[in-house]
């Protein structure tokens, strides 16, 4: 079932809504709608530097204050601390902002292996300023498990703002309030998964503050191989060089649940909202769209319903909404 319902009084301004036409991934033509643009995540950053302020470990927490300009880290030969035992980073009380070197994350924890990854940050009015292709935060697991990423604060990253992965299988969950400004995303989710009989898993990201991705996405979340559910909240304006919100889920079952409370300036589609299992696909959007492409997509490939709310005027090349079920 298709239902898409748009009550600002201006209509809908874009080429006019085509029916149930099959769309297919990453096929739109470069110079119509433009092809869909994921970017490249995985740009590597150098690492942070420990300090100048030593971080203090309690059992499998370790609390960074202070002076932490350097940026924070578990990785390099000069670590911040050591992940086992540490599996939950918390960042606050700092007497100023974090801006590490070019090329350097801002607060960075990887580790390789199963258990769980927790980011707790809130730097106040200080912020992070990351450049080159180092990310605001980057939490990443290179095993099962889940990653949470709670982050207050105003801050900037060369590459992306926050970056969330789990390379296995697990959930990912970013919260962030704050303006986020990313060279590359604004905040990024992506969990690779191990294919089917694994358990479901989750992407949920809610964001409540503006969003600038220069280059490629404001919002990206993604389950690659396996079932589960895709949640995408976003209480801001986006201004994005691509698409203002991806989420997606490939090849497996699940639903795909965008909301945006705010207006969205792409260079791209604005909202792409589709999974490609069984499961269902719901778009509600309360601001106005200004889309050099489509304005929003959603599509439930394997015969759920796909449903867009639209609230606001949508000024777009090409679609206003396209959807398909």
């Amino acid at each position: 079932m298709v239902t898409v319902r748009n009550t600002d009084d201006t209509g809908i301004h874009g080429r006019s809504l085509k029916g149930l036409t099959r769309r297919l991934r990453y096929t739109v033509a470069a110079g119509a709608l433009g092809a869909l643009s994921l970017g490249n995540p995985f740009l590597l950053p150098g690492t942070a530097q420990a300090g100048p302020n030593a971080c203090t470990p309690n059992g499998t927490t370790v609390t960074c204050t202070g002076d932490q300009s350097n940026g924070i880290t578990n990785q390099g030969g000069t670590p911040d601390f050591t992940s086992p035992p540490i599996d939950t980073l918390n960042v606050n009380n700092l007497t100023g902002a974090i801006t590490p070197a070019n090329n350097v994350d801002g607060i960075e924890f990887a580790t390789n292996g199963n258990g769980d990854i927790t980011i707790n940050s809130n730097t106040d009015t200080f912020g992070i300023t990351a450049t080159g292709t180092g990310h605001g935060i980057d939490a990443d697991l290179d095993g099962n498990g889940n990653v949470i990423i709670n982050s207050t604060g105003n801050f900037t990253g060369g590459n992306d703002g926050i970056r969330g992965h789990v390379d296995d299988t697990g959930n990912v969950t970013i919260k962030s309030t704050g303006n986020i400004s990313g060279g590359n995303n604004g905040i990024y989710g992506y969990v690779e998964g191990q294919g089917a009989g694994q358990p479901p898993v989750t992407i949920e990201i809610i964001s409540q503050g503006d969003i600038n991705a220069a280059v490629q996405t404001g919002i990206f979340a993604e389950i690659e191989s396996a079932d589960g559910n895709v949640l995408v909240t976003s209480t801001g304006n986006i201004t994005s060089g691509a698409e203002g919100i991806i989420a997606l889920l490939d090849s497996y079952n699940g639903d795909v649940t965008v909301t945006s409370v705010g207006n969205i300036t792409s260079g791209n589609s604005a909202i792409f909202a589709q999974t490609e299992g069984v499961g269902n696909v719901a778009v509600s959007s309360s601001g106005t769209i200004v889309s050099q492409a489509r304005g929003i997509f959603a599509n439930a490939d394997d015969g759920g319903n796909a449903t867009i709310n639209a609230s606001g005027s949508i000024h777009s090349l090409d679609d206003a909404v396209v959807a398909n079920s």
